[in-house]
């Protein structure tokens, strides 16, 4: 990852800026995480992955659902928009981006009720579509998603 603004200023990114210091972070697999995790009842994730929840995003959906654990998740598309812009125009971009985000929405309404929580409200597929294109910028989000079945 790197930070812009140095550590500590909640600016770090996955896309690395002119002046941005590069952090090194250890990696740690769902597996892992699992096997700490071992048969504890309660279970919850907390994932913000500056735009490498979409890499991650089977790993992440296997995990919680081997845990009937619900999720607080930050999405990133801005991030693959800023990379995408290079190499296609910026609609060409913005559809791409919207593609990506949308599949990975849907993945996770496979598994639980997804919430938009900036506005408590479920997300919708208009809801995202508001996200990548009739603003500025391709705006980041945050989901709670509560696995089928389960109370919060």
């Amino acid at each position: 990852l790197y930070a812009a603004a140095g550590l500590g200023q909640s600016t770090s990114s996955a896309v690395k800026v002119d002046g941005a210091e590069e952090i090194n972070i250890p990696v740690v697999t769902f597996d892992h995480v699992s096997q700490r995790v071992g048969d504890a009842k309660r279970v919850i994730i907390k994932i913000d992955i500056e735009g490498h929840e979409f890499t991650v995003a089977d790993e992440l959906i296997a995990f919680a659902k081997r845990h009937n654990a619900p999720m607080h998740l930050s999405v990133h598309p801005r991030i693959l928009y800023d990379n995408a812009k290079g190499s296609l125009s910026k609609l060409a971009a913005r559809r791409k981006i919207h593609r990506q985000t949308k599949a990975l929405i849907d993945k996770l309404r496979a598994i639980g009720t997804l919430t938009d929580t900036e506005t408590g409200r479920p997300m919708t597929d208009f809801t995202l579509w508001q996200f990548i294109f009739p603003r500025t910028r391709v705006h980041n989000f945050t989901l709670e998603v509560v696995p089928h079945g389960r109370r919060t």
